[in-house]
């Protein structure tokens, strides 16, 4: 029997990713599915070092009420984009965008991951119908990690003096 160990992977391009000027915008665009859908989902949106959108990938599809996070999807869909820093965003299809209990232990759950990963988890956006946003960040309700944070503000660059 012969078996042949080599796997290809390759990164396919499903739709082209917006060239949009704010983020907000992208998640409340109707063409895109997430403000207007009638069920949770869950993307994830990379970025390059430039801090533009590279990638728009949803992981995640629950009911009218819940989601479940697959972490190994959330790491996945970033490692797969050639860059280590992202965003999470779902929707509450019910227009009420503020963060449940379940919400901020499932962000610590993916910050957890993420630092263990070496990723820069920088936020988690909830949207909703009406076209508003909540950032957890923003409401200090995610707080990267110090390293994450000194490598997303340059340090950890900088050459050793001799």
């Amino acid at each position: 029997m012969n078996v042949d160990r080599f796997v290809r992977t390759e990164l396919v391009v499903e739709r082209e990713q917006p060239l949009v000027p704010e983020l907000t915008e992208l998640l409340n665009d109707g063409r895109w599915g997430l403000a207007n859908s009638t069920q949770e989902r869950l993307w994830i949106i990379t970025f390059d070092s430039i801090e533009q959108v590279r990638t728009v990938n949803e992981v995640a599809v629950g009911g009218y009420h819940e989601l479940d996070i697959p972490i190994p999807a959330v790491l996945t869909a970033v490692l797969l984009a050639g860059t280590d820093r992202f965003v999470a965003a779902h929707n509450h299809p019910s227009g009420d965008i503020t963060p449940t209990t379940m919400d901020v232990q499932m962000t610590q759950i993916v910050m957890t991951a993420a630092n263990a990963a070496g990723l820069m988890f920088e936020d988690h956006l909830i949207v909703g119908p009406r076209g508003g946003v909540f950032s957890l960040a923003a409401h200090g309700l995610l707080i990267p990690a110090a390293k994450s944070l000194a490598m997303a503000n340059g340090g950890g660059h900088q050459r050793v003096q001799t």
